[in-house]
């Protein structure tokens, strides 16, 4: 599940940056919005919604 919301927040990122763009730069997701996906998770997870 982690992994999914991860790589889909990554092609939200890809599909809104220019194509020029993506072939000279490297495109990630930040640690901060890493973390806090990892944090919603893990709680979605305890209180067993997912």
């Amino acid at each position: 599940y982690t992994a999914y919301k991860y790589y889909y927040k990554l092609l939200q990122k890809l599909q809104r940056t220019p194509s020029l763009q993506i072939k000279n730069a490297r495109i990630r997701v930040p640690n901060y919005q890493k973390f806090g996906l990892l944090a919603k998770s893990y709680v979605n997870y305890k209180l067993n919604l997912v």
